[in-house]
């Protein structure tokens, strides 16, 4: 994401963890700093949340309703690259 005097990148670097980068200009000086919140892989973090629905009878973050509107955009997609 880009801002007027800041910008973020979150980069996925499976099966890494998650590294956010943020640059930021501040009057004259110029900032860059990197933030690791976890050594968790993201897919650990699914996993993990997946085992607590079955287990711990969580609701599940998404619903059959998002996965078949998933499945109409991903169509959609495959139309539009089709043409």
């Amino acid at each position: 994401m880009y801002g007027e005097n800041k910008s973020v990148l979150i980069q996925y670097d499976t099966p890494l963890p998650t590294t956010l980068h943020i640059s930021e200009t501040k009057g004259d000086t110029f900032d860059l700093s990197t933030v690791r919140p976890t050594y968790k892989d993201a897919y650990v973090y699914e996993l993990e949340y997946f085992h607590e629905v079955v287990s711990q009878g969580r609701p599940p973050k998404t619903t059959p309703e998002d996965y078949l509107q998933d499945l109409i955009i991903f169509k959609m997609i495959m139309e539009a690259i089709q043409r």
